[in-house]
Order: C-alpha cells, then sequence, then structure tokens
C-alpha cells in the first residue's frame, strides 16, 4: 500500500469487536488516504491554513429555532448586477424578511434590513457586525467575513484551522454500536459490520471542501449518506453524495436508512429529528452494450440515441425527434450529429443517403454501419463516419 505514490497517511480504526476465536483477535481496520494526482500540500492538514467558506443557517427546526437578525448596510453578496430579494426565499433553509429591503447594488445590500433564518452562528454575527473585536467560531477558527450568496443564503468566511488527525481512531463508535444504531434506523436488519456514521463524519470535516461530492462506491448499510446529511445538517459545508450499492439490499436498507435519517425516525424519548434534504433513488438499466462490446439493441433507441450524443458532446440530449429529420440528434458547436440506425436493417452511408442530414453545420458526425463515401469527398466536405458497434453478420 506505501508504494502507491499518492499516499498520505493510514488510519487505523479500532473496531472493538466483542470477543472473537482464534489465536489472534482482529480488531482494527485499515482506512487510506491519498490524493490524485499526488502532492505534498494537503490543504485541510496541519501542512497548511488557508480558507474555508461554510454554511451560516440552517433548516428551521425544532433544535435550531428561527430567530431575527438586523444586518448594517453594505454586506457584500455575489451578484453581479443589481437585483432585490423579496418576501421569502430559499427551499431547505428559509430566509424571510422582516423589516427593511434586501437590495442589492455594486455587490453590496443597500439598507440595513431584518432577516428571519435558522442562524447557525448568532452570536458571531453580532460579534462581526457590531464589535470590532476578532472573531472567531466554535472551532477557534478566525471569522474574516460574514456573506450572501447569490441565491441570498449567508455564508462565512473562516481562516481554517489546522488539523493533525491521530492516527488511531477509537473515539467514533464501534461496531456493536453501528449496528444499534442501524436498527433502530430501520428495525431488525441482518447487515454484517456497518461502520458508524460518526467516523465518516470526522473524516469529512478534513478531506471535503464546501459544495463537493462524495462518493461511496460500496455504500453498504449508507453509513457514507447518513454522515454526509448529518454534516450538511450542522451548517459547516454542504456536501453532496452519490453512494452505490449492487447487493439485494441496496433499497431495503442502504436507501430505506437515508430516507429516514432525512425524515427523522424512532419514537418518544428515543426520537430523532430528521436532517432534511433530499435523495434521489436509481436502479441500474438493461447494459448498453453486450460481453463481446457489440451494442445491446434491446434497451431501445432512444437511450442509444441519448448515450451516443452524450459520449460525443458531454452534454444531454434535449432535441425532439422528428419524422422529418429522424437521424438527426442534435447540432452543437458548429457540428451536427446523426445516428443512422434501423434496429432490423443495415444501414450504409453513401451519396444517396446523404440526403439524411437536414441541418447545416460547419462539420458532420455520422454514425452508420457502412460506409461508401471517398474519402477525399468526406474530407472536403468535412465528413466523419464512425461505424455502429453492433453484429452485422446476423443480416
Amino acid at each position: 500500500m506505501s508504494s502507491f505514490s499518492g499516499i498520505v497517511q493510514e488510519f487505523i480504526w479500532n473496531t472493538k469487536h466483542s470477543q472473537q476465536q482464534g489465536l489472534i483477535a482482529s480488531y482494527h481496520e485499515y482506512i487510506l488516504v491519498y490524493t490524485k494526482p499526488a502532492s505534498n500540500e494537503y490543504p485541510n492538514f496541519n501542512s497548511k491554513g488557508g480558507n474555508i467558506i461554510a454554511g451560516a443557517m440552517k433548516k428551521i427546526s425544532k433544535k435550531n429555532g428561527a430567530s431575527d437578525f438586523t444586518f448594517p448596510a453594505g454586506v457584500r453578496c455575489e451578484v453581479n448586477h443589481e437585483i432585490e430579494f423579496k418576501d421569502m426565499w430559499g427551499d431547505v433553509e428559509t430566509v424571510e424578511i422582516v423589516n427593511g429591503e434586501f437590495r442589492v447594488k455594486d455587490k453590496k445590500t443597500v439598507q440595513e434590513m431584518t432577516l428571519r433564518a435558522g442562524w447557525t452562528q448568532k452570536k458571531q454575527m453580532e460579534d462581526y457586525f457590531y464589535s470590532n473585536k476578532t472573531v472567531y467560531d466554535t472551532k477557534g477558527q478566525v471569522v474574516k467575513e460574514f456573506f450572501f450568496n447569490s441565491t441570498g443564503k449567508l455564508k462565512c468566511l473562516k481562516e481554517r484551522s489546522k488539523i493533525t488527525p491521530n492516527s488511531i481512531l477509537d473515539q467514533f463508535g464501534t461496531v456493536s454500536q453501528a449496528t444499534q444504531e442501524l436498527s433502530d434506523i430501520i428495525g431488525k436488519n441482518k447487515f454484517n459490520q456497518p461502520k458508524p456514521y460518526l467516523l465518516i463524519k470526522y473524516l469529512l470535516e478534513f478531506c471535503t471542501e464546501d459544495e463537493d461530492i462524495v462518493l461511496d462506491s460500496f455504500a453498504g448499510s449508507g453509513s457514507t449518506g447518513h454522515a454526509v446529511l448529518s454534516y450538511n445538517y450542522d451548517g459547516e459545508k454542504k456536501l453532496k453524495f452519490i453512494i452505490i450499492e449492487l447487493e439485494d439490499y441496496a433499497e431495503s436498507i442502504t436507501a430505506e436508512r437515508v430516507k429516514r435519517v432525512i425524515k427523522g425516525y424512532g419514537e418518544g424519548s428515543k426520537a430523532v429529528e430528521g436532517t432534511g434534504g433530499s435523495f434521489d433513488y436509481y436502479e441500474l438499466g438493461i447494459s448498453l452494450f453486450k460481453e463481446d462490446k457489440n451494442l445491446n439493441e434491446e434497451v431501445g433507441v432512444d437511450k442509444i440515441r441519448e448515450y451516443i450524443y452524450y459520449t460525443e458532446t458531454r452534454q444531454n440530449l434535449t432535441k425532439t425527434k422528428s419524422d422529418k429529420a429522424k437521424y438527426l440528434l442534435d447540432t452543437y458547436n458548429g457540428t451536427g450529429y446523426y445516428f443512422y440506425y434501423e434496429k432490423d436493417e443495415l444501414t450504409c452511408l453513401d451519396y444517396n443517403t446523404l440526403s439524411i442530414v437536414k441541418e447545416q453545420a460547419e462539420q458532420y458526425i455520422i454514425y452508420a454501419d457502412l460506409c461508401l463515401l471517398d474519402k477525399e469527398y468526406m474530407l472536403e466536405k468535412n465528413i466523419i463516419f464512425k461505424k455502429i458497434p453492433r453484429d452485422i453478420k446476423r443480416f
């Protein structure tokens, strides 16, 4: 492991299993930290300071109630034009005007105004706007500025504290605690060895920036999704996540846990408030390609067209297919993209079938089974032929 050029450190997580049988009881797992590409600078660790932008408000709830705060004129706002926010805005984190007007000119608020929201750093806001002393957050980091982003939400620019994490992680829960935690959320289940979400949440603190996307390709019980939602609820950063699970419990355990964490779970004295947020669940469809790398035509022509266009342009195909130009995908950046395809017959690009081209463009990329056009002619007309990957022997 240490031979990998991007390796930063190996953490050891003390899993604290119940007594195990065998010659040596295994009570630990490794967590690898690496960068890509390899670098000697790790901004979130002790080697470097810098700035961090964090949220200063979150969803209004019983735990974090709404309150009013009066902002002086001249607060910076990240917009490049004059704008006015009216009444109430925001989806999960709402902001409401109580008094005054929220108008922005020359990237600054025009007048004093009172706003109502679920502020997370109200004491720091009071010190920053109405005193001359140095302001610190709850972690001892210097608050350099409170400002509004382009959507009218309050953000906090802080001087990043230097972090020196311990290589032994033994204060973030055990496997048995994580197992009980999972049962509290979704009920009895047969999932073995879930990770404590607090362990993942701790790692997120110094391995992410605001608005980062966290990827977990082996989601298991959904601890990573739980950790991101909890982190966002605390209001320090706003992260997104993609979690992937191929086992048969993906919906009943992985996705179900995330849904319940968002909405809240438990009853009575054991009730846990939801973090809020959103989550979309998708299942894999039929593979676009067979094992022999030929096109799987059973997925349907619309999906194939979308795939071809995206691989060529990295854009979603939004143009509606028409009878007059049935083979045209769309024209993008001066190039016309065509998918000359029929499921039950071969297509051949020749001088007669060039009539499929319906929109003038600087260049044409045309997919078909065969091509009989002369190379010099294609070069003259800026035509690029690409063969449709399918088994033509069956025709």
